[in-house]
């Protein structure tokens, strides 16, 4: 029986496939003849070109100008133009005219990228569009050339740069993609043929989240904390989906769980958000918290987890111990989660403890936490990496062991040692 895991390879786990192509066919008077990854991006260039022109509009002076422009052109087509996907017979691979998809105010894949693709051309931008499989539906063989595509985007070259724009993404900024595009083997379509090229796949710093914590402790163990992030990215991109149209209580409840999940020792007091329609700043994220209770204690020593912000069950739905497949990680990202805890609780301690500092490393994931402490409080910063890729099925036990060490880390307390009365 298959067996559907999670964090699965594009198009690993979907049982055994039977795929075809045809050599040749006829698809309303357009003809495709010899199967080649060139034939069929010139099939798909004599379907664009009867839309749009291959031409180029004057260049922009130099090549900072021509950044200006295109991010102000894809910020027009995304902002006026819907994304509503229509494919029957023909119109499954032919855009429609530009103008009727700028008119309309909506279109498919095909169409907002041939908007985006015509208008950057005629402003002097080189742009091509892209057949693409998405991650979620697959991967494209090169080795066997087929048809099999379901979505469409533009690239445009400036200079020695490539800039990836998926217009059906009103919450990406131009040059930062789905994750489902990224790290893809997909077709430019060119005037000379289709090309297959991979796109880029993150960097962990392109996916930054960076929290801050101001914990307050009183001196009957009462905590307060004020909570920021800033984040950027794949998580900015769904963040912005979540919360761009959501109501003040589901704001609130959402925001409250994204930083301390089902934490029920805290109460959310109060929540903000900023640069939610803002794709050039990252989102940023507020909330306050109560605890319900005091600080943990047992007799004259509390007890207080610096890293509450942090998740303990990182892919812990992978099944690793019975899955046959490997564990994709999928896009790359990077978080540093800071606490600085203080309060009167301090002048009622005789001394406070706090972890040893760890290093720990998996393949793609890096750890690592430090701590300080002076007269003014304790400092607690947790930086965690995944530069992305794959873990094969015969390295699991270590990754399991990894996990491990990483919850019992961020398990450990800092210690307050109370004043005896």
């Amino acid at each position: 029986a298959h067996i559907d895991y999670n964090y699965s390879p594009p198009g690993v786990g979907d049982g055994v496939r039977l795929r075809m192509a045809a050599e040749r066919f006829d698809l309303d008077d357009h003809p495709f003849v010899g199967r080649s990854w060139k034939n069929v991006g010139l099939w798909q260039h004599e379907l664009n070109k009867a839309r749009y022109s291959d031409s180029l509009g004057p260049a922009p002076v130099d090549d900072s100008l021509a950044m200006v422009a295109l991010g102000r052109i894809y910020t027009e087509v995304i902002s006026s133009v819907r994304y509503v996907a229509v494919s029957i017979g023909l119109s499954g691979w032919q855009p429609e005219d530009p103008a009727v998809v700028a008119s309309k105010r909506y279109g498919d894949c095909k169409g907002m990228s041939g908007l985006l693709v015509s208008r950057l051309r005629a402003a002097g931008i080189r742009a091509n569009p892209c057949l693409v499989l998405t991650s979620d539906d697959g991967a494209v063989d090169s080795s066997f050339v087929a048809f099999d595509f379901n979505h469409v985007i533009a690239m445009a070259v400036i200079g020695r740069d490539t800039i990836w724009m998926d217009p059906t993404c009103d919450d990406c900024p131009a040059g930062d993609l789905p994750e489902r595009d990224e790290h893809n083997t997909l077709l430019v379509v060119t005037d000379t043929g289709g090309v297959l090229v991979t796109t880029p796949s993150s960097h962990p710093d392109d996916n930054l989240f960076v929290e801050v914590c101001d914990a307050v402790i009183d001196d009957s163990g009462h905590i307060t904390l004020a909570t920021k992030a800033s984040v950027t990215g794949n998580s900015a991109q769904h963040l912005r989906r979540t919360l761009n149209h959501a109501q003040a209580e589901d704001t609130k409840r959402w925001v409250g769980d994204w930083f301390i999940g089902n934490n029920k020792k805290y109460s959310t007091t109060r929540v903000a958000t900023a640069n939610l329609g803002n794709l050039a700043r990252p989102v940023e994220l507020e909330a306050s918290f109560a605890s319900v209770g005091l600080m943990d204690r047992i007799q004259k020593t509390g007890y207080f987890v610096p890293f509450l912000l942090t998740s303990r069950s990182y892919i812990d739905d992978a099944k690793l111990k019975e899955r046959k497949t490997a564990v994709n990680f999928g896009s790359a990202w990077k978080i540093v989660d800071s606490v600085y805890l203080h309060g009167a609780l301090l002048a009622v301690c005789d001394s406070v403890r706090v972890p040893e500092s760890a290093d720990l490393s998996f393949g793609p994931l890096h750890l690592a936490a430090r701590f300080t402490k002076d007269s003014t409080g304790v400092r607690a910063c947790l930086t965690q990496s995944l530069d992305g890729g794959e873990v094969p099925v015969e390295k699991f036990d270590s990754l399991a062991q990894f996990l491990t060490f990483r919850k019992q880390l961020l398990d450990k307390p800092i210690k307050f040692y109370l004043k005896a009365k």
